[in-house]
């Protein structure tokens, strides 16, 4: 159990530094969670969450994992698409009005921040599923 919370912790903190990052991007113009706003400021405190909750079953405090990491990750992985698609909406209608002065060329696509977003919360789903013995 000791290197599931290991992983759990590696995926909060790289989860946590992913929140930081441009969730979409469409040429030199990038979003962020804090200017999509609304329910996705979630994705900040899931993974404050899942590295408390890590950090009190390395210790001994916390004995069922799966009851403690499987909601956390799986709303971090829908606030995650819920996020990609309001800052898709929100980088094209943007654009489309800065269009005139030449910002934001190309096409909208999720940034490097999704990804990692995706990658992370896959990683903390799936982490609880395997049983060491």
């Amino acid at each position: 159990m000791k290197t599931i919370n290991i992983t759990i912790l590696i995926c909060a903190i790289f989860t946590l530094i992913a929140a930081l990052l441009p969730i979409t991007t469409k040429g030199n113009l990038l979003v962020n969670i804090s200017h999509i706003g609304g329910i996705t400021y979630l994705l900040f405190l899931t993974p404050i969450y899942l590295l408390v909750t890590s950090i009190l079953a390395l210790n001994g405090k916390i004995v069922s994992l799966k009851s403690w990491y499987l909601p956390a990750s799986i709303l971090g992985l829908l606030l995650a698409f819920v996020a990609c698609l309001a800052g898709l909406s929100y980088i094209e209608n943007f654009a489309r009005m800065a269009g005139r002065f030449g910002a934001g060329g190309g096409n909208a696509e999720p940034g490097i921040g999704y990804f990692m977003l995706i990658i992370f919360y896959s990683s903390a789903t799936i982490a609880p599923m395997f049983n060491e013995k």
